[in-house]
């Protein structure tokens, strides 16, 4: 058997053959001519929006002509999804926490713990430090700002510092407590 279409210029293919040319898929399904090659639907729907500089919705593969919400990385049309909580629509401002959409009243009632170098939610892993939060990647040296990354830190007042950058500061510390031995 041998695939011949008229919109890509009577040219022939055998069936495994005829496959996009974006993604390789068979085009067993139906196709669009994009460029003058044909194209199965999701990658000329996503050529379009490139083209237009717009998202193509994850869910549905249109084009978004509106705000896009972003839920695991990827762009939808917001009307997709409701609230994990209280189950009402969302729009473009939904927030995601462990892995679920809220809508902003749900999302400001949980108890979200807030990197103390960002502002922003902390989501998995965190650091609990000088009575603060932080991401593991923004607990670092107040001098060299090099992240501590599980060593040891020593506190002067509110800052950590790397034991390099404690000594050459503030002299040596206590054995017991890490705090400067010079202060008492």
């Amino acid at each position: 058997a041998v695939v011949s279409t008229q919109s890509t210029g009577n040219a022939k293919w055998h069936p495994k053959c005829f496959t996009c040319y974006m993604c390789s898929t068979e085009l067993s399904g139906g196709f669009v001519v994009h460029q003058g090659r044909p194209t199965c639907k999701p990658c000329a729907a996503r050529a379009r929006a490139e083209a237009d500089s717009k998202y193509l919705c994850a869910q549905c593969n249109h084009i978004i002509d509106t705000e896009h919400l972003t839920f695991k990385g990827e762009p939808y049309h917001p009307h997709h999804f409701d609230c994990f909580d209280c189950h009402r629509p969302l729009t473009h401002r939904a927030k995601e926490l462990h892995a679920h959409l809220f809508c902003h009243s749900c999302y400001d009632t949980k108890e979200i713990s807030v990197c103390a170098a960002c502002k922003k939610p902390i989501e998995g892993r965190a650091v609990s430090a000088l009575e603060k939060k932080w991401h593991p990647e923004h607990f670092v040296c107040g001098h060299c700002e090099r992240p501590f990354a599980g060593e040891r830190f020593y506190e002067h007042g509110t800052m950590a510092y790397c034991e390099l950058h404690y000594r050459k500061l503030f002299g040596d510390p206590c054995f017991y407590c890490c705090k400067s031995a010079a202060d008492e």
